[in-house]
């Protein structure tokens, strides 16, 4: 019967939604899922702490260098920046760093290194892989723009308060 039926939707425009779809009995709960900032101010601890949650969660794949502090970095993302804000500027550090990798190999290769001679990846001497430095990652924080400004988050919460 009806009852087995359960229809979710999801929408980053909640005032173009037909408002014969809000009316009772059809979407009975909306749920406003905010962008990080919305919900905690810039410098605020919850806030800081939900972004390098999200950083660990990107990063945990990647080498990083002991010296990395992903609250730090954290600490120094504006509060407007989106989980996919925070994926680009993972995703620019890594690759940051893999263009120094590539390089540090090329101009190993190119001196003929007797450290590169006969060995495999990854032994002492050889290749050691991408590492992601703490200014990998500042230099591309840096370079994001935050793809929602402050005047689209006061539209956003303005909605909250409409559709919520």
């Amino acid at each position: 019967g009806r009852t087995d039926v359960f229809v979710m939707g999801a929408t980053n425009r909640p005032d173009l939604i037909d408002p014969a779809l809000l009316r009772p009995g059809r979407f009975d709960k909306l749920l406003y899922c905010g962008v990080g900032g919305s919900s905690h101010a810039a410098g605020d601890a919850a806030h800081q702490a939900s972004q390098a949650q999200i950083i660990t969660a990107l990063t945990r794949k990647m080498t990083l260098s002991p010296g990395v502090s992903l609250e730090r970095l954290a600490a120094a993302c504006p509060a407007t920046f989106t989980g996919a804000d925070l994926y680009g500027m993972c995703a620019d550090a890594w690759q940051r760093a893999a263009v120094r990798e590539v390089r540090r190999l090329a101009e190993l290769q190119e001196r003929g290194d007797a450290a590169m001679a006969g060995r495999e990846d990854g032994e002492e001497g050889g290749c050691g892989g991408v590492v992601v430095t703490q200014e990998d990652f500042e230099e591309a924080r840096r370079s994001v723009v935050p793809s929602v400004t402050p005047e689209m988050l006061t539209k956003y919460e303005g909605m909250r308060a409409k559709f919520a």
